[in-house]
């Protein structure tokens, strides 16, 4: 019998102890090579942060990206979700720690630079040997790698932070939303996987949609008097419950914009609960 009440010994969150036990008593969400058990150490590490190198998304995230907890960054074109995804990259990186990244797109030339020894990046001194760099095209080779994780990440246990760039790509030309659907649950089982058991911190990156919104925050038709906005085009239901930040990027200017950082569970419609802070270009980070 599980007590989630005696998780104040472990100093992980009722959230955390319900994700794990749920996963212990479901046989059917376990993959080969996922350890059933772990150490109260392993669980305790959940309190450590990576710095995201732009101190107003730090200050929105409490002090920083805890481990095993999910990232999302969506905005438009123009806003510096890559740029973020690689700064935590590199944050990572100088902690000692490695990182798969995965991207389905072209990296701007001022992000990365995977030709060299380093990232192209001022104050990242790490060299790439502990990053492992993965071009995805389509859906299926989404699936493909993301159902071989396990298998990578036994080869490579230093590995902490799996990036997902541009995430919703591969997704934009299935055909079949029911199909999308599918891939998408399955998408939540593996990333709720690896946040839980295996600790991975996950940052995704995500393009916008227009989505048609009521007043109250719900979904609708025009008839039923919703308005167009600017949604994560992926929406929230594949990510894991209770370990997933969603941040919206704006841009007010060339250089300059604000970081919108969602309620857990919201659709992404920029409630006016949503906490905000103003970023600008290149960061800058509060060493104070």
């Amino acid at each position: 019998m599980y007590c989630i009440d005696e998780r104040s010994d472990l100093s992980i969150s009722i959230s955390e102890a319900e994700d794990i036990i749920q996963l212990a008593q479901n046989s059917s969400t376990q993959q080969p090579g996922m350890p059933l058990t772990q150490s109260a150490a392993t669980i305790i590490s959940s309190m450590r942060k990576f710095s995201t190198r732009w101190s107003p998304l730090d200050k929105l995230l409490n002090g920083g990206l805890v481990q095993g907890h999910v990232l999302e960054i969506s905005g438009p074109p123009g806003t510096p979700k890559e740029s973020v995804a690689v700064d935590i990259t590199c944050s990572v990186l100088e902690a000692g720690e490695g990182v798969i990244f995965s991207a389905t797109t072209r990296l701007p030339k001022h992000d990365f630079t995977f030709q060299t020894s380093k990232p192209n990046l001022s104050g990242c001194s790490s060299p790439l040997s502990s990053l492992k760099f993965i071009r995805i095209l389509n859906a299926t080779e989404l699936m493909v790698f993301l159902h071989s994780i396990n298998t990578i990440l036994e080869s490579m246990p230093k590995m902490c932070l799996l990036v997902l760039n541009s995430l919703s790509f591969p997704f934009s030309t299935l055909p079949n939303p029911r199909l999308k659907s599918g891939i998408m649950a399955e998408v939540k089982q593996i990333l709720t996987q690896l946040s839980v058991v295996r600790k991975m911190t996950v940052v995704i990156t995500s393009q916008l949609a227009t989505t048609m919104v009521k007043e109250d925050g719900t979904r609708g038709t025009f008839d039923e008097g919703a308005k167009g906005v600017m949604t994560p085009q992926l929406g929230p239901s594949y990510l894991p419950q209770g370990r997933s930040h969603r941040v919206i990027l704006s841009l007010e200017s060339p250089l300059a914009g604000t970081m919108h950082l969602l309620s857990d569970g919201t659709q992404g419609s920029l409630p006016k609960s949503a906490q905000q802070a103003s970023y600008s270009f290149p960061p800058q980070l509060d060493l104070t």
